[in-house]
């Protein structure tokens, strides 16, 4: 019995051993280490595995240590939507821990979070690993703006900029003065040849010829642009130009479907131009769009973010009637905000339907509205021009369309209508009632009967018929005379 017992603790402590080996091999495959050439700068690989396998040293005025983040993962990553909630932190950052070694008479170490905006000096760890002093930094390597995932180095050359947490600048203290002062840079590879990524960079155009872009920066990985809303009294055109061909189309947050328009080439470099026009001018009222085209079947990374400045663009007001699907569009201030769009059909239930009815006896298909628009209870009517869309039903004949509006007095004034699709529309500054109807036949009550007796005498309508109504009876008193004459002679 106590041979078994001890046989079993055997066993079970060589288990634990063999476990224990197997997690720290785990540890240490996740847990691989980059250093720089001159080994100051330490990465344990903590967010994705070889994510960094390249620290550059650039010596300046500042000695600088460029981490480069290899794209093609850095594209999974911005991908896997997945991790990076699982990773985020409370300032919409998820971070690399980076580590810079540090002498044992360091009393303090500092990080500055890009230095030329003014940013607070924050005081951070100093750790030992492996028996070496280091200062734990946090350098950012996606973020999370707008509710769009992105690799952190939006600095855009100065336009654009969104603050990231991806570089800064370290102080080592001894005591209160600064004994070292260098640069950490977390940032995308740009080395196209190494890694064989693609780019792409967004433009608003429009036609407008007041002076609307006021200037814009960036890189193969990240673009800025500023513009006035000036833009949108002109048609505006969203573009994006990529060092690929992506497909005759592609989706494009928050304009939609872009269409490929053809390729241009100069020096040698072709670009893919996508484009669509914008409709929704209001969009512009946001002070800025982030556009992120990555994808890792195209090889393409890239962060676009257009900024908007200047007088907000009036919103048009949009209105529907449930019931009849007849919709209202108006600019700001030709209707009040509250203003209600109000539609019944006219039809044998109406007390005056008989009487419209017989206006247009002689339209093949007519249907009729009592349209009005009511604020805070009571009828108005528009300050200016309002565009109204009424569905066309499937028995009208969409090319022989017209639309009435009529008088108490039973008058029709006539309005020009512009179809699209199953969809008739006008422009009016009145409502009251208005018909959708087949252009009236050329023949009314009163053509038809000219028409008959036209059918019963065949002389050609030029004033001669008069004429020979005059001409009858002076021939027969002529006639008279000459024969009264003639007898006196003979006598």
């Amino acid at each position: 019995m106590l041979k078994t017992k001890a046989r079993f603790k055997l066993l079970l402590a060589l288990g634990i051993m063999i476990l224990a080996i197997c997690v720290f091999n785990m540890n240490t495959v996740n847990a691989a280490e980059v250093t720089s050439q001159d080994n100051k700068v330490l990465i344990r690989d903590e967010v994705v595995n070889g994510l960094t396998d390249t620290i550059d040293v650039l010596d300046n005025n500042e000695r600088t240590y460029w981490i480069e983040l290899n794209p093609l993962k850095t594209i999974d990553l911005i991908l896997d939507t997945q991790k990076l909630n699982s990773l985020i932190e409370a300032d919409n950052y998820v971070y690399q821990k980076v580590y810079y070694k540090v002498p044992d008479d360091i009393t303090k170490a500092t990080i500055t979070y890009n230095p030329y905006k003014n940013t607070k000096e924050q005081e951070v760890n100093i750790v030992t690993i492996n028996n070496t002093r280091y200062a734990e930094v946090k350098l950012a390597i996606a973020i999370k703006i707008d509710g769009i995932y992105s690799h952190a180095g939006l600095n855009c050359d100065g336009v654009g900029t969104l603050t990231p947490n991806s570089w800064g600048r370290i102080k080592l203290y001894k005591n209160s003065e600064v004994i070292e002062n260098v640069i950490l840079d977390c940032i995308p590879s740009e080395n196209i040849d190494k890694f064989s990524t693609n780019f792409a960079s967004i433009e608003i155009i429009s036609d407008t010829k007041k002076d609307y872009f006021i200037g814009g920066a960036g890189i193969a990985t990240v673009t800025g642009n500023t513009y006035n809303r000036v833009l949108a009294e002109g048609n505006c055109y969203v573009y994006a130009h990529i060092s690929t061909y992506i497909g005759e189309t592609f989706e494009l947050n928050p304009f939609g479907t872009l269409t490929y328009k053809g390729v241009s080439e100069e020096n040698g470099f072709k670009t893919y131009t996508y484009q669509k026009e914008i409709k929704d001018k209001t969009i512009f009222n946001k002070d800025r769009i982030v556009c992120a085209i990555n994808s890792k079947e195209n090889k393409i990374l890239t962060t676009n973010v257009l900024y908007f400045q200047g007088d907000l663009i009036k919103e048009n007001v949009k209105l529907n009637d449930k019931e009849t699907n007849i919709t209202l569009e108006a600019k700001d201030g030709v209707v009040p905000k509250d203003t209600i769009l109000v539609v019944n059909t006219i039809n044998n239930n109406y007390y005056n339907y008989q009487q419209l009815a017989n206006i247009f006896h002689n339209s093949k298909n007519f249907k009729m509205f009592d349209i009005r628009l009511e604020s805070n209870g009571v009828a108005i009517q528009p300050n200016g021009k309002v565009k109204i869309s009424v569905p066309i039903p499937a028995e009208f004949d969409k090319s022989n369309l017209v639309v009435y509006r009529v008088e108490e007095n039973g008058d029709k004034i006539e309005y020009t209508v512009t179809v699209n699709g199953d969809v008739a529309t006008f422009e009016t500054d009145h409502f009251s009632t208005y018909v959708l109807a087949e252009k009236e036949t050329t023949q009314n009550t009163e053509n038809t009967n000219n028409t008959t007796d036209r059918k019963k005498d065949d002389t050609p309508k030029t004033g001669t018929i008069s004429s020979i109504y005059f001409m009858i009876p002076v021939a027969v008193i002529s006639a008279t005379g000459i024969i009264a004459f003639r007898r006196k002679e003979t006598k």
